[in-house]
């Protein structure tokens, strides 16, 4: 399992790039950063906002105006026939920030 953060960069001479691509650490109930998940029961997933996280130098009401999308991705095959078999969600700044309100 994977997630990325794609937002605007903007560099110290004040030029925007466009769509770059942050990795997001993620923890289960099993460790740190695994990215192994065994599906059989719900699964807790969460990126923690620290130090190495790219949202880190975000203030709670920028993290409400910023435009972002992250991208979970979750990977994995079918034991029976050997398929490679990928899940993809994109959650919008927008979507995020309502259910933290709630």
């Amino acid at each position: 399992m994977r997630a990325l953060l794609v937002r605007n960069r903007l560099t110290a001479e004040g030029e925007v790039i466009p769509l770059c691509q942050f990795s997001l650490a993620l923890e289960t109930e099993t460790g740190l950063n695994d990215s192994y998940v065994f599906l059989v029961w719900p699964v807790t997933v969460v990126h923690r906002i620290d130090a190495a996280s790219p949202l880190w130098q975000m203030s709670a009401d920028q993290l409400r105006k910023e435009h972002f999308e992250i991208i979970v991705i979750l990977e994995g095959n079918l034991e029976s026939t050997g398929v490679t078999t990928q899940a993809r969600i994109v959650v919008f700044s927008t979507k995020a920030n309502k259910r933290k309100e709630k």
